[in-house]
């Protein structure tokens, strides 16, 4: 029996590839709308403004809209390109804004289509050079002008505002005591809220003279050296109403310094025999020379103990006293000789170095030559002179009084 067998040949199966083509390549690109895209792209940038031209689709492709979106710099800039119309036109150009400058761009163009296929170009946003040109002369001269004015001005107001400062503090000049060193310029405090308060304490057993004196110099330093002064003479209805050790201790407190002017009669505290007028009791009987003294004196002492600073109190003495006359209590404080140290009270109490490197200065109505040139100084050396010959006057009687109990 006859079996139904396949014929042999070598190709009994045949394979075959099947590939699908792409609309562009069965159709041509022409053709497609989603495989279309942009094939000349080119840029063109003027400054800060960029222009984008490209060439559109065919028009049997009916495509209007495109798009154009960049990414640069953390920023994306989206761009809707409209066209109006599609007849007799190939290429179209748009201007792409709001792009930073010294920024790299990469930007992709294609239709407004789903899937369309993109274009991509880059775009560097360069920053914008402005050519320098040179000024014209005109501009210079005007410049130049305008310079040398302004300077003028200033000049004459530094000219002026100098020349008020001198005229309103004429007694502050300021030397070098070498031609060739450098000027260093010392600024006085003159502008503090309130001038320094100085307290000053004497006694009352020298004699009428010696008061006077005190009240001069008090006014002396009010007056040229910018500081208020506290004086019991000055201040008599207060001291009638808190008593004047009261007075003394309130003012100690709030003053800035305190100043004791020394004299035989402070150090001796007090003399039953030598008489007084009865101006001069009264005070006397009212004031304890000796409890003011020792009070300072600890004062002084404590803070000297405690490494304070001790600037506060300080000693004086006129010219027709001596320093032994500066009781031990004070001995620790800053103590002067006036008229002869006027300069340097004045430095302790502005706080005012007198001498710097290469320079010094120099206050005329406050030294010892100059201070007699003022009103007020003429009276205070008129005073210390009659104080001194009133003192020698006294001195002279105790001598003799002495020497008369002696012979008796």
């Amino acid at each position: 029996m006859a079996l139904p067998v396949p014929e042999q040949w070598d190709k009994f199966y045949q394979s075959f590839y099947f590939k699908t083509r792409s609309c562009a390549a069965k159709n041509g690109l022409e053709q497609c709308k989603q495989d279309w895209y942009p094939q000349q792209v080119e840029v063109q940038q003027n400054g800060s403004v960029v222009i984008v031209t490209f060439n559109l689709a065919p028009p049997t492709m009916e495509i209007r809209r495109y798009f154009c979106v960049c990414h640069g710099d953390g920023e994306v800039k989206y761009t809707d390109i409209i066209l109006d119309s599609l007849q007799n036109k190939t290429h179209h150009s748009f201007q792409l804004s709001g792009l930073r400058k010294g920024t790299n761009y990469s930007c992709e163009i294609a239709a407004n289509e789903v899937d369309a296929v993109r274009k991509r170009f880059k775009i560097s946003v360069q920053k914008e050079i402005l050519p320098s040109t040179p000024p014209s002369s005109a501009v210079v001269f005007t410049v130049c002008l305008a310079v040398v004015v302004v300077s003028g001005v200033v000049l004459a107001a530094l000219m002026c505002w100098y020349k008020k400062k001198l005229d309103a503090n004429p007694e502050i000049d300021t030397l070098n005591e070498e031609k060739d060193t450098l000027k260093e310029q010392v600024v006085l405090p003159l502008n503090r809220p309130t001038p320094p308060r100085l307290l000053i304490c004497y006694s009352h057993y020298d004699g009428e003279a010696h008061v006077k004196a005190v009240m001069q110099l008090g006014a002396f330093i009010q007056q040229h050296m910018a500081t208020q002064v506290c004086l019991d003479l000055w201040d008599y209805l207060s001291i009638a109403e808190e008593g004047i050790m009261a007075w003394h201790c309130r003012q100690i407190r709030e003053s800035d310094f305190v100043l004791v002017i020394c004299s035989p009669g402070l150090r001796q505290r007090y003399d039953p025999e030598v008489t007084h007028s009865d101006s001069v009791d009264l005070m006397s009987n009212a004031c304890s020379c000796s409890a003011i003294v020792q009070l300072i004196g600890e004062e002084v002492g404590r803070a000297k103990a405690r490494g304070e600073d001790m600037s506060k109190y300080m000693a004086a003495v006129f010219k027709y006293c001596k320093e032994t006359d500066i009781p031990t209590e004070l001995r620790l404080a800053s103590h002067y000789t006036l008229p002869h140290d006027l300069p340097l009270l004045f430095s302790h109490l502005q706080g005012v170095a007198l001498h710097r490197p290469g320079s010094y200065l120099k206050i005329n109505n406050i030294t010892e030559e100059g201070y007699t040139g003022v009103p007020m100084g003429a009276a205070l050396q008129l005073a210390i002179q009659e104080a001194g010959t009133a003192l020698n006057g006294k001195q002279q009687q105790m001598k003799e009084l002495k020497c008369d109990r002696v012979d008796a």
